[in-house]
């Protein structure tokens, strides 16, 4: 076995928990070169500073200067029990350590509303499970897109187990953590790029997301992820080893022959199930509904984007997608052969726009998706693209005193129960009273499907990610597409 050094140990035990060498020395105390120094066995902590680190790292101290957890324990009641509680703990020191243990009372709390909701569920072992999946897939250079509402939980994107980040639009800076809201924007990375007063570039970030969303299918233990065809293999592994004590069997769809259901059978069947077996999802699906799974689609333009990164050796990560001059080449029209971009509908609407942002391309491709087509005298800030927009337009209209209602409201439309059985009178006068017009109501009345808007930002990103490659590199554009 390859033998660890402390270094190494400490980096990955860092990495795991989300935290960069600075954060993790304003949480220690320490500067980050200090941590740096530790990481390449150049220097070791204090003794002092052991129990510390230890708490902060999610591991006993023993494990630190040993360079080695311990093994783990069979699965039981008790160790669910305690593995929640480390994965609470691990998240609250990542939240800390990103915003601070002073962080802004709207940040505070976002975290205490939805640690209270979930913290009696195993909604926090899923994003483990999800963090986990994603980490394997990265490794071997393969893209993974989180579907369905649970990109809504700021608790999963502290965990890194999504990218999205439901927080309102808001700058922080990584060097001296100064933190500002930004009002005049519906997405963080619309904010204008400016230095912070340390000097350092601040990270913009946000997009407006409610809990809310998640709420509607916060306690069903399936996820629904994307993958490009290259990382389904590195998907099952993972789902394997992080299930290794229950058998894990695959559900096949008939009228779907491409997806994959994989599902931890953690519950008694009759019959039992063997590990490896290959069963039809119309005769088990109910039976194994409460058990753990994970649903994978393969999608062609995820390994189309990793096709791109190889021929042009520019990652993802490092493609500036919601820039200027992305955003102006959409309102331009140059979206030809771009997946999700490639409408002449989009084109003429985005086109006769003054400016583009990158959320009003989120709410184009969520109006694309869910109807089919964009209202020609509505403003697209205005228009209701996402189940979030339900939500937030009667909250922030009480200011925050009906999120009863306005759950309920946004809960009937995107099950479609005013599509199918239209609204009452009571309903419109309801809405009437709020200031929200006929217009609104009518919204809500569309045949149409309401998407949560946490996957409407990642096909946003994922269409201006191919954009932005055929800007720079149009001939590995054109050869992968």
């Amino acid at each position: 076995m390859k033998e660890v050094s402390f270094g190494m140990f400490l980096r990955s035990l860092r990495e795991e928990n989300g935290l960069s060498q600075a954060q993790l020395g304003r949480l220690a105390g320490v500067s980050d070169k200090a941590v740096s120094k530790w990481e390449s066995d150049a220097a070791r902590p204090q003794s002092g500073l052991l129990r510390r680190l230890a708490d902060l790292l999610g591991v006993t101290v023993d494990e630190l200067l040993s360079c080695r957890r311990r093994p783990p324990e069979k699965a039981s009641q008790k160790d669910a029990l305690q593995r929640k509680d480390r994965l609470w703990k691990a998240a609250h020191r990542a939240l800390c350590g990103r915003y601070g243990e002073e962080m802004p009372h709207e940040v505070l709390n976002r975290w205490l509303s939805e640690y209270e909701e979930l913290r009696t569920t195993d909604a926090i072992l899923l994003f483990e499970l999800l963090r986990c999946l994603r980490a394997r897939a990265a490794e071997t250079g393969a893209h993974v897109l989180v579907r369905g509402a649970l990109g809504s939980s700021f608790v999963a994107f502290v965990l890194g187990a999504t990218e999205v980040n439901p927080l309102r639009p808001h700058t922080l800076c990584p060097h001296c953590g100064r933190f500002e809201w930004a009002d005049d924007v519906r997405c963080g990375w619309d904010i204008p790029e400016k230095r912070c007063a340390c000097g350092a570039l601040p990270v913009r970030d946000g997009h407006d997301i409610p809990f809310e969303t998640l709420r509607m299918t916060a306690y069903r233990p399936w996820l629904e992820l994307s993958v490009s065809h290259a990382g389904r293999k590195a998907v099952r592994e993972a789902f394997r080893a992080f299930f290794a004590d229950f058998p894990v069997v695959t559900l096949r769809r008939e009228a779907y022959p491409t997806l994959e259901i994989l599902v931890a059978v953690a519950d008694a069947c009759e019959p039992a199930l063997a590990d490896g077996q290959i069963l039809p999802f119309e005769a088990y699906g109910d039976a194994l509904r409460h058990c753990p799974a994970v649903m994978l689609l393969p999608d062609a333009d995820l390994d189309a984007l990793r096709r791109l990164e190889a021929d042009t050796g520019i990652s993802c990560a490092d493609a500036s997608f919601a820039s200027p001059e992305v955003l102006e080449a959409v309102r331009a029209g140059r979206t030809q052969g771009v997946p999700e971009l490639d409408s002449e509908q989009l084109r003429r609407a985005l086109g006769s726009l003054p400016s583009l942002s990158f959320s009003d391309v989120v709410q184009a491709l969520g109006l694309l998706r869910g109807t089919g087509a964009l209202p020609e005298d509505l403003p697209l800030s205005e228009a209701l693209a996402y189940r979030d927009d339900v939500f937030l337009r009667i909250q922030r209209r009480t200011e925050g005193c009906c999120s009863g209602f306005a759950y309920k409201v946004m809960h009937d439309a995107a099950r479609g129960v005013y599509a199918r059985g239209g609204m009452s009178a009571l309903l419109k006068k309801q809405l009437s009273s709020l200031g929200l017009d006929e217009r609104f109501a009518a919204s809500l009345a569309e045949p149409r499907c309401l998407y949560p808007k946490a996957k409407g930002v990642q096909y946003a990103r994922i269409a201006l990610l191919f954009l932005w490659y055929k800007l720079h590199f149009p001939a590995c554009f054109q050869k992968v597409m």
